[in-house]
């Protein structure tokens, strides 16, 4: 996230939480933990956090990524921010499904060219999430017949 999405999105949880008082070096941690993740995003993941907690305190960097990248991290999410990634040019390395996703979507020249970038993204998170379920049970059939319990792939 850039420096001007940083203050964007502390902004925005300073209207929300008013108990959250960030400082110069809380803001820089933050950049430093959310380096590719869009505001859009960062604010879809902080929403999520506040309905499941109903908490009053603003949810941690940590928390904010987790919910993005780790094991919170639902198929939709992790391709949202996918996604942003690569309409951002930030996105070097891709998955297979992910490069897939993008392939049909019509690649990066769509994005470039794009001026419904919201359509775009929400083929490519339909897309993502039909390839990644594809993939597990492709790796679920492997792993079975691996152990002599599945049908040969």
């Amino acid at each position: 996230m850039q420096k001007t999405e940083i203050n964007k999105l502390v902004v925005w949880l300073q209207a929300i939480y008013p108990s959250f008082k960030p400082d110069q070096f809380m803001t820089r941690v933050w950049a430093e933990t959310l380096p590719d993740v869009p505001f859009e995003t960062a604010q879809q993941a902080v929403e999520v956090i506040g309905s499941e907690s109903n908490s009053d305190f603003a949810p941690s960097v940590l928390r904010i990524k987790n919910k993005l990248t780790g094991a919170g991290a639902s198929l939709k999410q992790q391709a949202r921010l996918s996604f942003g990634q690569i309409s951002a040019g930030k996105k070097t390395a891709m998955t297979p499904v992910e490069r897939e996703a993008l392939t049909l979507i019509g690649g990066s020249w769509a994005i470039r060219h794009s001026t419904t970038l919201d359509f775009l993204e929400r083929r490519y998170v339909d897309i993502y999430q039909a390839l990644s379920c594809v993939d597990h049970s492709v790796k679920l059939l492997r792993q079975g017949n691996e152990n002599g319990n599945g049908t040969r792939v």
